[in-house]
């Protein structure tokens, strides 16, 4: 039976797949620090420098409104933020402060509100008796702010901004800066934040410590009220991922959808091209039993189930389809020196395979070992030598044409994307491109080949081509005898050993402050042991290790605890 996409999936898997802007002097896109909103129904996504925004439906199919910079400069400013306030909704932006308000945002047009203070990172939130208050800033030496703004006098500020968080890398590991929290003589830059309220209290969130670092993380802090004074909440970060395909969880938005389900959005970083050379993640959160926020992370980088598919997306986030791709043997047409072809497959959105050129022709190919059962593919782009471009490529997208085969010599279509866009949709400039295969398929090899010009003038170039389902075979067996050891001398910091386990691609270790609530993971590759340097020094941890290999994962096994 030939392998067909299907064309009502039911799974996503990041980054969002939107159309992210080359921005001038990056050599490279960008959207980040998304501030995800729900106005009359609908979701609107609005990111730093982006010429525009989204709506959705679905929190899955974005469409997109552009606006004029001539018209509107504010727009192309860093960390915007949206609100709801009386049935309108309003737009600030950081590097400037001004407030902007629209009754039909998907018209484009907004009208100018006032200037309350000069604003880096805000966030406004309207709480339920209509009180607005807003929560920014962005530094490596000064606190977050919380001020009281006047809905009914053009937003104006309402007495004297007051200091609600500050950095404390000296106790809590995650702020440290650095891709593995040990850059001690860096600073911690404290931004991003972000207030939601549930059960009577108000959560807010802060980002640490760098937007360019794999570990931009989200601590959170919790009060009674909306002014404080706030309390550290103990399993902070409460968004993490420092590994894997993609890295950084930290400054975005917390929201609550149509079906009353959490979702986070993050900034991830690639930070290659340019420092903010980023992208954008959705993960599904919660409230636990202990009144904490926690985000699942462990999926955030798999297929996942779109918010409409799923009850309960934090406790069952997709249908468990295994990684196939990981070091799995490749060939291509051609490849500059550094950007190798093992490079698609290597689980690092910072490393990619490029070809000598962006002309039609130039392939990679995939040889997952033996036919395994595909469910999901993810065609990720990268941008290698693209043209120093500061516009949107509105009218230019990936043409390619993605294709199968059983034996490496006959090759079928999978998904022709050299005329249309995916799946035969309108063509947009995306870079993250995500199949389902119907009912799973067959599948040994795997195809991309260009088919057309290359956005921005660049080389053809993947950062991931990644390949999900099953593989014939045994998942690996518990992972046994670990060894958990915390530094005397920095609390921040832990290690742990365990034994081989045969047959496993990697391990996934699970931790926390609750042993029945384990809300941090990280994943390593071909390796059996690790330090992590993101604790909090006053709080006991424990652990869980999983293996994993193409065929699934171990059973979690012995919980392991550390003072």
């Amino acid at each position: 039976m030939a392998a067909r996409i299907n064309e009502k999936q039911h799974t996503f898997c990041n980054p969002i797949n939107i159309s992210y802007r080359y921005q001038e002097g990056y050599y490279g896109r960008e959207a980040a620090d998304p501030s995800v909103v729900l106005f009359r129904g609908e979701y609107y996504l609005f990111a730093s420098h982006c010429e525009g925004y989204w709506f959705s439906t679905d929190l899955y199919e974005w469409n997109f409104v552009s606006i004029d910079p001539e018209i509107m400069p504010e727009i192309e400013k860093f960390a915007p933020t949206a609100y709801e306030y009386r049935d309108t909704l309003y737009l600030v932006h950081s590097e400037n402060g001004s407030i902007f308000k629209s009754s039909d945002p998907k018209s484009g047009r907004w009208e100018y509100v006032g200037r309350p203070l000069d604003l880096a990172d805000p966030m406004v939130f309207v709480d339920d008796d209509q009180r607005i208050y807003c929560y920014y800033g962005c530094s490596d030496k000064l606190p977050l702010y919380v001020a009281e703004l006047d809905g009914e006098n053009n937003m104006a500020l309402t007495g004297t901004p007051k200091p609600c968080i500050y950095s404390n890398p000296e106790e809590h590991g995650f702020e440290v800066p650095g891709d593995s929290n040990t850059r001690y003589e860096g600073e911690c830059w404290l931004e991003g934040a972000w207030a939601v309220k549930n059960e009577g209290k108000y959560y807010l969130q802060y980002a640490v410590p760098g937007t360019e670092y794999r570990t931009y993380a989200d601590g959170c802090y919790v009060a009674d009220s909306p002014m404080g004074p706030f309390v550290y909440c103990e399993n902070s970060p409460v968004s993490c991922k420092a590994t894997g395909y993609v890295t950084g969880a930290g400054h975005g938005s917390l929201i609550r959808d149509l079906k009353g389900n959490w979702w986070k959005f993050g900034t991830v970083s690639i930070s290659v091209n340019h420092r903010f050379e980023r992208r954008i993640v959705m993960t599904p959160a919660r409230f636990n039993a202990y009144g904490e926020l926690e985000c699942n992370m462990s999926c955030a980088d798999y297929p996942m189930f779109l918010p409409n598919e799923s009850e309960r997306p934090f406790e069952s986030p997709g249908p468990g389809w295994n990684l196939l791709s990981f070091g799995c043997r490749t060939e291509c047409s051609s490849f500059i020196p550094g950007h190798e072809s093992a490079n698609a497959v290597d689980e690092n959105i910072r490393s990619w395979w490029s070809a000598e050129s962006g002309i039609r022709g130039e392939y990679l190919i995939l040889d997952l070992g033996s036919v395994c059962i595909v469910n999901g593919i993810a065609v990720n782009f990268a941008d290698e030598q693209a043209e120093n471009t500061g516009r949107r490529e509105g009218s230019i997208n990936y043409s390619y044409l993605l294709e199968y085969s059983m034996d490496g010599s006959c090759f079928k279509v999978l998904a022709d994307c050299s005329k249309h866009g995916r799946c035969g949709k309108f063509a947009t400039d995306t870079s993250h491109d995500y199949y389902e295969v119907c009912e799973g398929a067959a599948i040994r090899y795997l195809r991309l080949t260009n088919m057309g010009n290359v956005p921005a003038g660049g080389k053809f170039a993947v950062s991931g081509l990644r390949v999900f389902g099953t593989a014939p075979g045994r998942k690996p067996a518990e992972v046994t005898n670990a060894e958990v050891t915390r530094d005397i001398a920095d609390r921040r910091k832990v290690h742990l050993r365990w034994d081989p386990v045969e047959g496993a691609d990697g391990y996934e270790i699970f931790y926390g402050i609750h042993a029945d609530s384990l809300n941090i993971t990280c994943k390593v590759f071909k390796t059996n042991e690790i330090t992590l340097c993101n604790l909090n020094t006053g709080n006991t941890y424990f652990f869980v290790i999983t293996a994993f290999n193409t065929c699934g994962s171990s059973e979690a096994g012995r919980i392991y605890s550390i003072l």
